[in-house]
């Protein structure tokens, strides 16, 4: 019968995709679709997805998905994570939402945590740091949990538009503080905090941050104390 993609082939189409000889990985699909004992699948087309958001193509990255969906492939909530990647790379952070909402909504997909963080990315691409915050809250209300990604990602947008405020509460939530973002205070500590906790240098750099390109060293030091009466938080030796 007809397999789905052999591994050792999947293989090497992932690996032309990062070398970046994406014309070698299409070439090696319409070798596998001219093939009577194989057929692409979900990897296969994800890889090539993978392929196109590193290289920023949209175009190509579109047509891969209209050939996947025709091929009777269905999309993942991975597809999903690349399309965001996609957008994003390609710097039309917009039509990451309405590429995820089209195809969640057409196979009923539920976002995961990597889904939106690749949506909090395609915020901060544009610097929508208000949008940001709002996919998180969605986030949070569809129970996915943030992780360390989610956190950097936010804290960063928020520090490159100097919004020392907002950086000190997902700071805190991310640390089971009190005093989380006004936006996300709802959900409680349980849903906010970080399990395993923020890496130290992330936390070095929020702190450093607040303090120099915020102009703010008082929240700064006020934050790495609260910091220091939570057990398990990990900070920088330097600090």
């Amino acid at each position: 019968g007809v397999q789905t993609c052999a591994l050792p082939i999947c293989t090497i189409v992932k690996s032309y995709c990062n070398e970046g000889r994406i014309e070698k990985a299409f070439e090696l699909l319409e070798d596998m679709k001219q093939a009577a004992e194989f057929r692409p699948d979900e990897i296969t087309y994800n890889t090539l997805l993978d392929g196109c958001a590193r290289l920023g193509l949209y175009e190509r990255g579109i047509a891969v998905l209209d050939e996947m969906q025709a091929r009777g492939v269905r999309p993942s909530c991975f597809t999903l994570s690349l399309l965001a990647k996609l957008a994003s790379r390609s710097r039309q952070p917009r039509k990451a939402f309405e590429l995820c909402r089209e195809i969640s909504q057409k196979y009923e997909i539920k976002l995961n945590v990597h889904v939106y963080n690749n949506l909090i990315q395609a915020c901060t691409v544009c610097g929508d740091g208000q949008r940001a915050c709002d996919v998180f809250g969605q986030m949070l209300a569809e129970r996915a949990h943030p992780d360390g990604r989610t956190y950097t990602l936010l804290l960063r947008s928020c520090l490159s538009s100097r919004r020392k405020e907002d950086a000190a509460g997902f700071l805190r939530a991310a640390a089971g503080l009190p005093g989380a973002h006004p936006k996300i205070a709802g959900f409680g500590a349980r849903m906010l905090q970080l399990r395993g906790g923020l890496d130290p240098a992330v936390l070095a750099e929020a702190l450093e941050g607040i303090s120099n390109q915020c102009g703010d060293s008082r929240l700064a030091v006020k934050l790495l104390q609260e910091l220091k009466t939570m057990p398990g938080i990990k900070l920088d030796p330097a600090q």
